[in-house]
């Protein structure tokens, strides 16, 4: 895994958003280092810190060598952990969130991995959250499950927090990991990178399992258990035979009583003229509706026959008469027209011939005058003919003036329009109740002839009450087949489950014996897998060793315990070598984590703070020139201006993919992250 960005915000002296970018895991071949320069106080611990607190969240507690530093980093203490890292300006200012954002390339996936924490106006710790991205979507979640819980288990896959402080850690603390008793989480650590938790697990898995199986095929059921399950799913079965069996029985009794329903229905019907409803009551409230109904047509007819006399009229006077005064109406509108016109006439001809009309040269004599007087007035009175179609050709209504005449014709309209819509629809009305009343006296009669009616309404309402209550029992008896149904497929799965448990019973010591064979097998292998990693790791450790240490020439080799992981350093002559300096040891450390990092494969960032704090010049070169290009593909010193100096940084040089400056600003307490930066003498 390549990391390509981190983003902090609010922690510690990274106030705001601060982001550090290294690219991608395209640089050119053998530049493979980040150097990220800062003075004591600038923030490289706290750049550490915030990477593995992003990446473990309360998992932090196995990032420690220090085993009472894991037993103590409980849930109280991880929010303590985290309100000692809440920037103390951020809190100042009210802004009361705080993040890690880590981008990481794995062959061809992009994986990031976001942790947010809020805390409250006094800077206590409220809450978190845990975003995990893959290739931009966010992670699968398994509905039922624990979101957080699969993100942290996703996370664990790629970065098991076992390994994590063999990859980022502080160049004071490393030395620990080859202490001559390291503590159980260095062991436990190195086992996981070997690959030896995860046999141990299956190992304990296969032993778990055989423990379940003597334990349930202890409990197995007898043979009695099962034949009384059977025997409980038998009468189950019958229970539900019985009642299905009673239920169609109702249903075809049901049956036969709906069609004598029919009958009987019919038979009233006939009586009554087709409705098996009706009774004497009811055909009477029918009848005087229908007598209200014809006196308030009568009296609406009457009304409107006294009110419109002239409806009276035959209709050839009545439409003479709308002829006759649409006509005057057309002559008065065409004689209006004509007679407000014959002054312009005058006009025009006083105009154009009168004594003092000018005159054209030579002028008109006055033959010449006349005939243009006349052609003119020819031409005005050709303008009125001829007169407008339907024209009438006298007045005969002399006492109407126009309005009055229009008005006329509008009542008249109204007449017989109305005489049409109201007065028609009345008198067919006034028909229809007639003949309605008739009908319904006649159905009259035929209920009051004989007990046959009667005798036809009690029997039906006695088939009714019969049907109904066949319907009730039908009703409750499907009610009864579902809560069978259930019990019936439960006895069914525990008889099923009764069946194989039996079965297993029998096969349980198969079971059981392989289980032990397989967990043998695993063990056999583990044992042979150790001896082969260790010898392994321990030549990786003896050559690196030798690389970076001038007593090379004094050891002859460095061997491990496969089981306590003790380191020894053996001399020339084959005997152990006394304990070396605290620098001597952080070789030994450095050597078996690049080591670890053959032998493992694991493909991670490596991550160092102070990496040259305990070293002398000659070993300070060696491990620059030496161990620093190769401890893996991508390697992040945080380095002080007196670790990494002008001298290490010409060396370091060829191999620096890129750099990075903390600039602490003393005011603000705060530092800002530069790139392309180190100390001055860059």
């Amino acid at each position: 895994m390549f990391l390509k960005k981190v983003e902090i915000t609010n922690f510690r002296v990274y106030y705001g958003k601060n982001m550090l970018d290294f690219g991608r895991d395209l640089s050119p071949e053998g530049k493979r280092i980040f150097l990220i320069g800062g003075l004591n106080g600038a923030g490289k611990t706290s750049f550490l810190s915030a990477i593995t607190l992003g990446l473990l969240g309360q998992n932090v507690s196995h990032f420690s060598f220090d085993e009472r530093a894991q037993k103590n980093v409980t849930y109280p203490r991880y929010k303590n952990i985290l309100q000692e890292n809440f920037s103390r300006r951020a809190l100042a200012e009210g802004n009361l969130q705080m993040s890690v954002k880590l981008v990481f390339e794995e062959k061809r996936d992009e994986l990031l991995i976001e942790r947010k924490w809020w805390f409250d106006e006094r800077g206590y710790f409220s809450d978190e959250e845990l975003n995990v991205y893959k290739n931009g979507a966010p992670l699968d979640i398994v509905k039922g499950s624990d979101p957080k819980e699969l993100k942290e288990e996703f996370i664990e896959t790629k970065i098991p927090p076992q390994i994590t402080k063999f990859f980022f850690f502080d160049g004071e603390e490393i030395r620990k990991i080859a202490d001559k008793d390291p503590s159980t989480s260095v062991r436990e650590g190195l086992n996981s990178l070997l690959g030896f938790a995860m046999l141990r697990k299956l190992i304990d898995d296969l032993d778990q399992t055989r423990r379940n199986i003597r334990e349930e095929t202890g409990k197995s059921p007898s043979k009695k258990d099962l034949l009384q399950a059977e025997m409980d799913l038998s009468a189950k079965k019958e229970e539900k035979d019985q009642i299905l069996e009673e239920l169609e029985d109702s249903k075809r009794k049901l049956e036969r009583l709906s069609e004598q329903f029919e009958i009987v229905k019919n038979k009233i019907s006939t009586l009554t003229g087709g409705d098996a409803t009706i009774t004497r009551e009811k055909i009477e409230e029918q009848i005087d509706d229908l007598l209200r109904e014809e006196s308030t047509i009568g009296s609406d007819i009457g009304r409107f026959v006294s009110e419109l006399l002239c409806m009276a009229m035959p209709s050839t006077l009545l439409n003479k008469l709308k002829d006759q005064l649409q006509g005057e109406l057309k002559r008065k509108e065409w004689e209006g027209k004509k007679n407000a016109l014959s002054p312009q006439k005058s006009k025009i001809i006083e105009g154009l011939f009168g004594e003092s009309a000018p005159q054209p040269e030579p002028p008109l004599i006055p033959r010449q005058k006349d005939f243009f007087v006349t052609r003119l007035e020819d031409e005005w009175n050709d303008m009125f003919n001829p007169p407008p179609e339907g024209m009438a050709d006298n007045i005969i209504h002399t006492y109407l003036a126009e309005h009055d005449t229009k008005v006329v014709l509008d009542k008249l309209n109204v007449v017989e329009t109305r005489t049409q819509q109201e007065l028609l629809t009345r008198i067919r009305r006034k028909n229809e109740i007639g003949r309605k009343i008739d009908e319904l006296d006649k159905r009259k009669k035929r209920l009051t002839i004989g007990p046959e009616f009667q005798e036809a309404l009690e029997e039906r309402d006695k088939v009714s009450a019969l049907c109904g209550k066949i319907e009730d029992k039908i009703e409750s008896l499907e009610r009864l087949i579902p809560p069978l149904e259930n019990e019936i497929s439960s006895l069914k799965q525990k008889v099923t489950k009764l069946e194989k448990e039996l079965d297993i019973s029998s096969r349980g010591h198969d079971l059981i014996e392989t289980c032990k064979l397989m967990s043998d097998t695993t063990d056999e292998f583990m044992k042979s897998l150790r001896n082969r990693r260790i010898d392994g790791l321990s030549n990786k450790m003896t050559e690196m060793y030798k690389t970076l240490s001038h007593k090379s020439d004094i050891v002859k080799e460095i061997t491990i315990n496969p089981t306590t992981y003790k380191v020894i350093m053996k001399g020339k002559d084959g005997n152990e070598l006394p304990e070396g300096s605290a620098g001597e040891n952080e070789l030994f450390a450095l050597s078996m984590i690049w080591g670890l990092t053959e032998i493992s494969r694991r493909e991670l960032p490596f991550i160092i703070d102070t990496p040259l704090a305990r070293f002398d010049k000659r070993h300070r070169h060696k491990i620059v020139k030496s161990y620093f290009p190769n401890a893996s593909k991508q390697v992040i010193i945080l380095s002080t201006d007196t670790e990494i100096g002008d001298e290490w940084y010409e060396i370091t040089k060829p191999y620096v993919a890129k750099s990075f400056l903390l600039d602490f600003d003393s005011e603000t307490e705060t530092t800002k992250i530069l790139e392309n930066r180190y100390f001055e003498f860059h």
